[in-house]
């Protein structure tokens, strides 16, 4: 997708010094490290990731207090430090790549891939600000992008059972200020040897189907089948192969978001966990799906296309397995998808270097299995890891093909706005790297609301009542996972005096 050229800016090289304080993990995780340092109302992240290859899952990053937030609404980009807000004018993207560009500090290959930066969202809502795409006029329930600059945070390295505590400061301090860091890194170390009652195990209810009819959606099957009718009257008429068709769904939840993300991370081990809390409201969620990555010089795109659900027995999983690999509708879709990634990535790679060095291969999660390629390329001089974010924001896989006719054909057929849904979860160090998830199997939380959503992808032989089957078991982890949060709370609750 264009995206304007001006948002390419040079990095101010050196700005920042590192402090880092390593102990060992002992019997800490990321869960109790990060229910021992938060402080209520206080933004704070905490990123892990599930998985049987201990290398890919090898870190865990949580960070409190950020030092300043970058909050997009309605194309006003406002950045907050201290009690101290502020309206930075100009092409939005443009400012945010500035602000998150403005500062860097030197590579260490000896050290985890993120020390200390940005961590937040773009919400699928900021295509407005790539391309004019309309948007609808029912808000979401969280700003459309979000970023914090954590210039303290805590990586947990699990290969080997240690816990690093980094501080970044100016270049320029003076040595008050360095020892006001390394105290301030001293505190968080005792304050890591002090439990909470809220550390104890998760009891977690018995398994239960969840009972969708409690949620409120904002479709229905019937108003969901005529808009799959209308996409394939797009499809038919040439203007689109591919839609990706969504519902957001609402439902009420009882206690601590950060109880629900235990209770889903429990139920859905995926390769991005993550929980986002900008200041009372919270992003929350598990997805599968890589959307792009960068050290800054090389970036990758992680297609993801092709469904079916895991067997009861091994057999069952193996013709499952079988019966996806020889699904020519499937096959053709996550070509397509493939196709859209290299062209994605190709805008901002060096030309000749684009390449898939994975295709269509299976990858098994905890409740469904998924055909899946890579796509990568050598980044172009001048570009940087935010313009392969850019190039290839919003995932194909969330939007369709051609992207731009599909998004424009969704903001017709879709009655709100999609807000996080469909966007990116993301960190971008100080040193230039980028890790993004595209944000599905994911929950925003305000004022004791859930709000969750789920697509599928339409194409020209669809069956509309098995693509809303579809959108249901694919929001299914995220019922069950609300309904057993909502009954912890009400257990918990008869328990008090």
């Amino acid at each position: 997708m264009p995206f304007p050229e001006t948002l390419a800016s040079p990095l101010i090289a050196s700005s920042l010094m590192r402090i880092t304080r390593e102990i060992p993990a002992d019997t800490l995780t990321p869960v109790s490290a990060f229910l021992r340092l938060r402080s209520a109302g206080e933004p704070g992240f905490l990123f892990e990731s599930a998985g049987s290859d201990l290398h890919q899952a090898r870190y865990s990053l949580l960070g409190f207090a950020p030092d300043e937030t970058l909050t997009l609404q309605d194309g006003v980009l406002t950045l907050q430090r201290g009690q101290t807000t502020e309206i930075l004018p100009g092409d939005p993207l443009l400012e945010l790549k500035a602000r998150l560009q403005s500062q860097s500090s030197e590579t260490d290959p000896a050290l985890p891939p993120f020390t200390g930066g940005y961590v937040g969202y773009l919400g699928y809502d900021c295509v407005t600000y790539l391309e004019r795409i309309p948007l609808q006029e029912a808000c979401s329930p969280l700003p459309e992008a979000c970023l914090m600059r954590f210039a303290r945070v805590l990586v947990f390295d699990h290969l080997k059972r240690r816990i690093l505590l980094v501080a970044h400061l100016p270049q320029s301090a003076d040595a008050e200020e360095v020892q006001a860091a390394e105290a301030a890194l001293k505190d968080l170390h005792q304050r890591l040897r002090v439990p909470v009652a809220a550390e104890a195990l998760l009891d977690l209810p018995e398994a239960c189907s969840a009972d969708s009819a409690l949620l409120q959606g904002s479709m229905g099957e019937a108003a969901f089948c005529e808009k799959v009718a209308i996409l394939q009257e797009a499809i038919a008429a040439g203007e689109i192969f591919q839609a990706v068709l969504s519902e957001q769904f609402t439902s009420p939840l009882a206690g601590d978001p950060f109880a629900l993300y235990r209770v889903l991370r429990s139920l859905n081990p995926s390769p991005y966990l993550y929980y986002l809390d900008i200041g009372g409201p919270v992003l929350l969620g598990g997805s599968p799906e890589m959307l792009v990555k960068s050290d800054g010089a090389a970036a990758a795109t992680c297609p993801i296309a092709g469904t079916r659900r895991r067997g009861l027995t091994e057999v069952e999983d193996r013709a499952l397995a079988t019966e996806l690999l020889g699904d020519e509708k499937e096959r053709a879709e996550h070509l397509m998808l493939v196709d859209l990634g290299r062209n994605d990535l190709g805008r901002v790679s060096q030309p000749g270097t684009v390449r898939v060095s994975r295709y269509m291969e299976l990858e098994y999660f905890s409740h469904v299995m998924h055909l899946v390629s890579l796509v990568e390329g050598q980044l172009a001089p001048g570009q940087t890891a935010l313009d392969a974010l850019f190039a290839c924001f919003p995932a194909g896989t969330l939007s369709g093909a051609p992207k731009i006719r599909a998004m424009e054909l969704l903001s017709q057929l879709e009655p709100v706005r999609r807000g996080w849904y469909g966007g990116a979860v993301f960190y971008h160090g100080f040193e230039g790297q980028l890790d993004a998830c595209i944000t599905i199997r994911s929950l925003a939380i305000e004022q004791g609301m859930a709000h969750l959503q789920a697509g599928a992808g339409i194409v020209a032989d669809s069956i509309p009542k098995h693509e809303y089957l579809e959108v249901r078991n694919k929001a299914q982890v995220l019922f069950q996972a609300l309904q057993m949060a909502n009954q912890m709370a009400e257990q918990q609750q008869g328990e008090q005096p």
